[in-house]
């Protein structure tokens, strides 16, 4: 305590008030009386020197200049995102009532301006404030939704809507940028839009969307838009969220504060945490709160929710400012004086030296304010016009002994020839209500000729001792106060926070950005000691920021890649004059060696973006716990790509990954430093035909009935005219194919490996039947209008979902040079001309092990393929239309250079480390989305489980070990079954199963298996066969007195019946 002490008894030390004074003033630009010094010293050296306990390495560098962020001024709202798909995150500043940026990540940290070139002449004027970037589509492509308020709420005529009112909603492409917030009914008007926030609000594997607003009146409420086939309707009183009591809001965000397993949707209130918390895996939603066993905390900004003490449950970090009800009055500069007034009682005001002529004006609210209001000397005279200058030497701004008029209520003003000094005062003034909400007055005191000395205030309160930033501590779902045990000691006044593992030690830091009613005050950055407390790293680790303008949001990313967490920082905070801060971007330059992991979800039965899951990932034996809830807080967003510090670990032991839609994912040793996407694996197949009405459900529907007949394809439309085009590529030649419903506009061409299909649907179905050889592998790739989504893939009887792998494109697209690599460095992989006129594939590493796993496919026979620095351990494997490559990697570039044929369709799957991961194909053209995926086919593949008191039938099936098994199954009847196998080559065994007198089974001829078989109630016979390889092999069944014998054959584990007799059973490996 001996530094606080002699810190805070520093300011009645007059050599050392001069050394500190001087100092301020060269940092902040002012020269301060020592009122306002005394303040501003005790909270810098809160700052300095609270919970120092050691010195930090976490190092961040304002690299602003240069990075071609300029931008200086009023912001409300910073949000990182990923507007062209191209895996590096851009950022959209708000910039409230002007122009907002749009800065495209160039991939060398800079930035680049590209907000008119894609949007162009839009409204400049809005009143927009938070974004967030979202994939609702799930199209790949993130779009962009931004709220406006409705002017300062008061005197609204929401039954006609200014302009400037209405929220916007951007999609992207690389051309432009489309507002198609009134056509997607999210316009809202009349809500005052604060924060939104992409949430999966059904359960139905669409982003739906909150906005939070800020009206009192209960009209136009926060509330839930849920989405129905890419528009949104208002689903607020239905989801609850009236009945809960949510109305005025800041901000949202999702956690699972209650330790159930799902992330809780946290509604703020108006600057007070936690507002509601609702169960929103329940519908209605089911209020929470009360669970949480929290009292509401007033004056809360924002919050962090995340497991800050390394438990695997989420806590609480609250940033607390300053309300408006608490005042200051500062030198701006030598000429300038400004007062804060937010309250009618007390009497406050000021008092200042100047010679010559004062100009007084009103900045935030200046239109509540008359001249009525204003009185001038001894008789309180008013002035004739706003702004209004007062000269020293005129007699009637004289007052004597501070005498001012007795009488008034308003705003006071004269000058005391008793003292030497102008005083102004504020009494008992009503003013600036808009629905209720005070706003306060900015009164800006201008002397052009002469400096302003001796300010001192009168009435105002002090800087708030003893508000202070509040940490929680989730235990077992009850939020218990830790903030003083925690370190959260000192007075603060800081209105967004940031998380995150800034020196990737396996814990979460804290960085906050602060502020008072005029200054600017240094943003803090809090580091974590492994259990939760936390120490303020001196300085914020050179991420203090600017003193210039009023310091509003920070947002989290890792921008350039380097594993390294960094800052997007504004200083644009209403009201002016005091907005006109800089946009700040601080480099995290921690040098530790420190290792780290980021993980971008894709989501396949959830939502694409993943938000709603929570991901674990485990190295060194430690498990850290993130959660995807869109990277929401107050007016801006975090990059939703989830960063885990991994400290010297340089493998990861596992991730689990629980999906919104309940689908739990594993994935085991992992390597470290990398960015990985993982995608949602879900491969739901039941054998039949998916459940449409053709005309009525658009999508892609697959199915097969049979074992050995042919698979269908078809494309529904559901009114409206829509462009689907389907491609299919198999390792062998198709065995048939059919065109079905085809028009006379409609494209179907047809090779020797595979398909295509572009047609335009509306009310009815086109599409194709084919037949695989047998053991074949068959790659199906479609899209939407150009756009592939997995969630218009239906296949099977359940209409299930399937991962993608890949892409099939033209092999013009892929005809372009080989993306620059160095050898080593790009991880990933890289297709491209090759030399002779080919292409080349070639998996790169990044200097440490990495698995790869490559197939390429083509629609006609490849004429060559060769491997290139392959080694002993990895697999090459040529095939007529192609190739696979299996292997490891390191420093080296394994691949294959061949040769398609001209005008081929080629298909490429490819996993690393054991992860379809879509940006890995590094191409010389833009290949898109990933658009294919493996088509389950039938097959006769094992093990078969019935049972034979119940399942009638004849069970054939293939084991792993090569074996064929068929067997008779009485299923409580009696059956007798007769027939044969054939082969044009000996078997090489036969084995007789339960054989009895009754029953034949005749193998005099090697090439021949003569069976009859009798069963009843639950008895079976059988036998076991292996077919010689490259035999041509048949199962013949004789008729029977009564039924189709053929009905009776299941096939498989998924007892696929059977389409014809007799039924192939060669080319089955």
């Amino acid at each position: 305590m001996w530094h606080r002490f002699c810190c805070f008894s520093a300011v009645r030390a007059p050599a050392v008030l001069l050394l500190i004074e001087l100092f301020l003033s060269r940092l902040v630009g002012e020269t301060m009386t020592k009122s306002i010094l005394v303040n501003a010293v005790g909270l810098l050296c809160a700052y300095l020197f609270s919970g120092v306990a050691h010195a930090s390495g976490i190092e961040f560098a304002d690299v602003t200049q240069g990075s071609g962020i300029s931008h200086r001024g009023e912001t409300w709202g910073v949000s990182w995102g990923d507007y062209n798909a191209d895996g590096r995150p851009d950022v959209w500043v708000s910039n409230h009532q002007t122009y907002p940026g749009l800065y495209r990540n160039n991939g060398d940290g800079t930035f680049t301006d590209v907000a008119r070139q894609l949007l162009g002449g839009i409204n400049d004027k809005a009143d927009t404030h938070g974004a967030a970037w979202g994939d609702f589509d799930n199209s790949g492509y993130q779009s962009l939704i931004e709220v406006s308020g409705a002017g300062s709420g008061g005197g609204r005529d929401c039954a006609n809507p200014l302009p400037n009112w209405f929220n916007h909603f951007y999609i992207f492409s690389e051309t432009g940028g489309t507002d198609i917030a009134a056509e997607r009914g999210v316009q809202y008007a009349c809500g005052r839009g604060r924060t939104p926030h992409w949430i999966e609000g059904n359960k139905d594997g669409a982003l739906d969307l909150f906005i939070a607003t800020e009206t009192t009146d209960g009209s136009f409420p926060s509330t839930l838009f849920t989405q129905l086939n890419n528009s949104f309707q208002d689903a607020g009183a239905d989801a609850g969220l009236l009945t809960h009591g949510v109305g005025r809001s800041n901000y949202s965000q999702l956690s699972d504060l209650n330790g159930d397993g799902r992330l809780d949707l946290m509604v703020s209130g108006f600057f007070a945490f936690p507002g509601t918390v609702l169960d929103i895996g329940t519908w209605p939603y089911t209020k929470i709160t009360p669970s949480l066993a929290m009292s509401s905390v007033s004056l809360v900004h924002d919050s962090a929710l995340a497991d800050f003490t390394g438990d695997l449950r989420p806590d609480a970090f609250l940033a607390v400012k300053k309300g408006d009800n608490e005042t200051d009055v500062v030198l701006l500069n030598n000429n300038t004086v400004a007062g804060y007034f937010p309250t009618k009682d007390p009497e406050i005001g000021f008092d200042f030296s100047a010679s010559g002529d004062l100009t007084f004006k009103f900045t935030r609210n200046s239109a509540k304010i008359s001249v009525n209001e204003i009185f001038v000397g001894t008789d309180g005279h008013h002035p004739l016009t706003m702004p209004f200058t007062l000269s020293l030497s005129d007699p009637a701004n004289w007052v004597t002994n501070g005498q001012l008029n007795n009488t008034a209520s308003g705003f006071l003003v004269g000058f005391d020839t008793t003292s030497g000094k102008w005083m102004v005062r504020s009494r008992g003034l009503a003013i600036g209500k808009a629905e209720n909400q005070l706003l306060p007055n900015v009164l800006i005191v201008e002397s052009p000729t002469a400096q302003v000395t001796g300010l001192q205030s009168i009435g105002f309160l002090p800087y708030a001792a003893t508000l202070k930033n509040r940490f929680f501590v989730n235990q077992g779902g009850k939020l218990v106060d830790k903030s003083s045990a925690s370190g959260f000691t000192v007075p603060t006044s800081c209105a967004s926070v940031g998380a995150g593992d800034f020196d990737n030690d396996m814990d979460l830091d804290i960085y906050v950005v602060c502020r008072g009613q005029i200054l600017n005050y240094p943003n803090i950055l809090y580091e974590n000691n492994g259990t939760g407390v936390f120490s303020t790293v001196p300085l914020a680790g050179g991420a203090e920021g600017s003193m210039e303008g009023r310091g509003e949001s920070v947002a989290v990313a890792d921008y350039d890649g380097d594993g390294r967490l960094d800052l997007f920082v504004t200083n644009g905070m209403w009201p002016p004059p005091f907005l006109n801060g800089p946009d700040q971007i601080f480099r995290n330059t921690t040098q530790n060696g420190n290792h780290w992991l980021e993980i971008d979800l894709i989501g396949v039965k959830s939502n694409r973006d993943g938000v709603g899951a929570s991901v674990f990932v485990t190295a060194g034996g430690k498990t850290q716990l993130r959660e995807a809830g869109g990277g929401m807080h107050l007016f801006s967003q975090d990059h939703q790509r989830l960063h885990f510090g991994l400290a010297a670990n340089q493998r990861v032991e596992k991730i689990k990954v629980v999906w919104p839609s309940g689908v739990v994912q594993e994935v085991s040793d992992m390597p470290a430093d990398v960015i990985l996407q993982v995608q949602e694996s879900v491969g739901s197949y039941v054998k039949g035909k998916p459940s449409y009405v053709p005309g009525a459900k658009e999508g892609v529907f697959v199915w097969a009935d049979s074992f050995d007949g042919p698979m269908h394809v078809r494309v529904s439309g559901s009114g409206n005219a829509t462009n689907f085009n389907v491609k299919l590529l198999s390792d062998k030649p198709l065995v048939s194919n059919t065109p079905i419903k085809l028009d006379g506009d409609d494209v179907y061409a047809v090779s020797e490996f595979g398909l295509k299909l572009s047609a335009v649907i509306a009310n009815g179905e086109d599409g194709f039947d084919f037949s695989p050889a047998p053991n074949a592998r068959v790659l199906l790739a479609a899209d939407r209008s150009g756009i592939p989504n997995p969630r218009i893939m239906h296949f099977g009887g359940a209409s299930g979902l399937i991962s993608p792998v890949g892409w099939i494109t033209d092999l013009a697209l892929l005809q372009a040079p080989m993306p620059g690599v160095l050898t080593g460095k790009g991880l990933g992989l890289y297709v491209g001309e090759g030399v002779g006129g080919g292409l080349e594939a070639h998996i790169n590493g990044a200097g440490s092990w990495h698995f790869g796993n490559l197939s390429v496919l083509t629609s006609s026979v490849m004429p060559a393929a060769t491997p290139v620095n392959t080694e002993a351990g990895d697999s090459f494997k040529l095939f007529d239309n192609g190739f696979s490559l299996v292997g490891q990697v390191t420093s080296d570039l394994d691949g294959v250079a061949f040769l398609p044929a001209p005008d081929s369709m080629v298909g490429i799957a490819y996993n690393q480390d054991k992860l379809f991961q879509e940006r890995a194909l590094k191409t010389g053209n833009t290949i898109g989305q990933a658009n294919a995926y493996w088509l389950p086919t039938p097959n006769p593949y094992g093990p078969l489980y019935f049972n034979p008191a119940v399942d009638a039938g004849v069970m054939l099936w293939k084991d792993k070990g090569g074996a064929w098994h068929l067997r008779l199954s009485a299923g409580g009847t009696a059956l007798n079954v007769a027939g044969k196998v054939v082969s044009d080559a000996g078997f090489s065994s036969v084995t007789a199963d339960g054989v009895e007198a009754n029953d034949v089974l005749n193998t005099s001829n090697p090439n021949e298996i003569v069976f009859g078989l009798n069963v009843m109630n639950s008895g079976t016979d059988g036998f076991d066969f292996r077919i010689p390889s490259g035999a041509n092999v048949t199962l013949q069944l004789d008729p029977m007195p009564v039924g189709d014998v053929k009905s009776l054959v299941k096939v498989g584990s998924m007892k696929w019946s059977v389409y014809a007799l007799p039924l192939k059973l060669s080319g089955w490996n």
